[in-house]
């Protein structure tokens, strides 16, 4: 499995929904965050695509496309996804039928950042489903360290989001001009330093569920 900080390889493939891609990075990412899924032929998975579907235009709004491995799915896949979850597949599909390209994947979700690196991991057993809130939230969450922001427990977007260690907070004032507000903690550390969401705003809409 891909470690986080990795370059995500480059794919040239044929894929059952969208023709031959010659290149993952520069002719299907173009700079784009890419969220790769590598996921096995069961009822879980068909769920899971249909979901994405369903969702692909809270992804296409902050500017992330959906590319699917499926392990051992064979080319009626779209066809079993829509009779499932009532979605046609648009995103690009591989199928590997015969596991040549996918002998040793594991199940997992990797958000690819435009620099063609890993920036999320998600591993999961075949028999759990992944939640498309937590995926949406969690790449909200990586937009905003984009900027030395964190996000803590249980946040979403428009909540108050954290001030990264390396960011001086004088220096940071400047861009974060509705102010930091910072907690008093017993050590006297100023870990818990607050600022307002500054990407709450149209481009980035709460999920749907």
């Amino acid at each position: 499995m891909l470690s986080l900080g990795e370059s995500f390889p480059d794919v040239a493939c044929e894929t059952t929904t969208i023709g031959p891609i010659r290149s993952l990075h520069s002719e299907f990412a173009r700079s784009s965050w890419v969220l790769f899924v590598c996921a096995g032929p069961d009822g879980v998975t068909l769920t899971e695509l249909g979901e994405l579907e369903r969702t692909r235009e809270d992804f296409e709004k902050r500017r992330v496309k959906i590319f699917v491995l499926a392990c051992g799915g064979g080319e009626a896949w779209p066809a079993d996804v829509h009779a499932a979850t009532g979605y046609n597949l648009t995103f690009p599909l591989i199928t590997d039928a015969n596991l040549e390209k996918s002998v040793g994947a594991p199940r997992a979700y990797y958000f690819v950042g435009p620099d063609a690196r890993v920036r999320l991991v998600w591993s999961f057993p075949a028999t759990t489903g992944v939640s498309s809130f937590e995926i949406l939230r969690c790449f909200d969450s990586l937009a905003r360290a984009e900027r030395k922001l964190a996000t803590p427990v249980n946040w979403v977007p428009g909540r108050d989001v954290l001030l990264v260690p390396e960011v001086d907070s004088e220096e940071a004032l400047p861009e974060w001009p509705q102010g930091i507000r910072t907690i008093s903690l017993p050590s006297g550390s100023a870990a818990l330093r607050l600022t307002p969401d500054p990407l709450d705003d149209d481009s980035d809409p709460p999920p749907r569920q």
